[in-house]
């Protein structure tokens, strides 16, 4: 029996969250649907459809969408192999972006435009901040402050340094 697979883009939210919209499925339509299968419907013209499989009584089945911003469909199977192939999703994968391509794609102008005076070094930062090491190594860790390391030198960034002082202040 040869099985034919196909990688497919999720392009809807309809199974969130447990198969979110940008995520690659890699589907086939030689295994048969059963009850709580992952589906994708290729009706012949049209976009694909991504569904939760169930047999709700003799021959009907239910699309079901698991959020509500998608729809549920009910059919009988006749009508679904008549208008479409139904392809059961047997895996999936995903590629993460780098910060970088994050960076890139939100603002590409502000990714390169930063100057040396955006950055502190971590021994002005301290002296700025007037703690000891260990501390502003814990800021750092935390997240507490924005910083980038550049092999064993820390710089971080003064709009950071700014925010955790202002936030600071707020607190007294």
């Amino acid at each position: 029996m040869f099985i034919r697979k196909q990688e497919i883009t999720v392009t809807e939210k309809a199974l969130e969250p447990v198969i979110p919209a940008g995520v690659t499925v890699i589907c086939s339509d030689g295994v048969t649907p059963e009850q709580g299968d992952f589906i994708v419907y290729f009706p012949q013209s049209g976009i694909p459809i991504f569904r939760k499989w169930r047999v709700l009584s003799g021959e009907t089945i239910l699309l079901e969408a698991l959020n509500k911003e998608a729809d549920s469909y009910r059919a009988s199977m006749a009508d679904l192999t008549a208008r479409g192939t139904i392809f059961v999703i047997l895996s999936m994968k995903r590629t993460f972006r780098t910060i970088v391509e994050e960076k890139l794609a939100s603002d590409p102008v502000e990714m390169f435009s930063a100057s040396s005076e955006d950055f502190l070094t971590f021994q002005e930062a301290m002296s700025i901040l007037k703690v000891k090491r260990t501390r502003m190594y814990a800021l750092l860790q935390t997240g507490a402050l924005r910083a980038s390391k550049l092999g064993r030198l820390w710089r971080i960034e003064r709009n950071s340094m700014n925010e955790f002082i202002r936030n600071c202040r707020k607190k007294k």
